[in-house]
């Protein structure tokens, strides 16, 4: 069977290969799903692209890239990296602040306990995200089925003012990225 771009796309979340074929047939047949029901009443191939696209407009790719959010076995090897460089970094860093502490130099000392204490908080915040894997799914189909989605329950004025808001969000968020690029 012969797939295109346009026809497919394959989706590891939760271990699934879903393809998309007809959606756009599927969407004219039937009135689409995101923004208009809760996503707990999502299947298929509408939970996946809620998904989908909450994990697109929210960040996905860099909780992913880090190693906090593992989709496919083939990406184990990511939070195993950060957890055996963070475990080395601590040897490194309590090794370093007893000898600070020897020596007499407060200054060194409290710098180390200070990103022993950080390194410690990013093994615990990744291992939670790690652990708690199936209710951030479950965050970013709700964002993705319409969360943010107020319909015909606000009025014309709060519509404009979040529209605003909304672009202005958008526009910092663009200059922020542009600004931590490398150059």
């Amino acid at each position: 069977m012969s797939r295109t771009n346009e026809d497919v796309f394959v989706m590891e979340m939760n271990g699934l290969d879903l393809y998309k074929t007809g959606l756009s047939e599927m969407s004219k047949a039937k009135k689409s799903a995101v923004g208009t029901s809760s996503y707990k009443e999502l299947e298929g191939l509408e939970r996946a692209e809620a998904l989908k696209k909450g994990y697109d407009e929210n960040g996905g790719a860099y909780i992913r890239l880090g190693g906090q959010y593992v989709v496919s076995r083939s990406e184990i090897w990511r939070p195993v990296l950060f957890y055996a460089d963070t475990a080395l970094a601590m040897f490194e860093l309590v090794t370093a602040s007893y000898f600070s502490v020897l020596q007499g130099d407060m200054e060194a000392a409290s710098e180390c306990f200070h990103f022993i204490q950080m390194i410690f908080n990013m093994m615990v915040i990744s291992a939670n995200l790690q652990y708690y894997r199936k209710n951030i799914d479950e965050l970013f189909t709700a964002i993705g089925a319409g969360f943010f989605d107020y319909g015909d329950t606000i009025d014309p004025q709060t519509k404009e003012k979040m529209d605003k808001h909304m672009m202005d969000m958008r526009a910092n968020k663009k200059v922020m990225l542009i600004g931590h690029l490398p150059s």
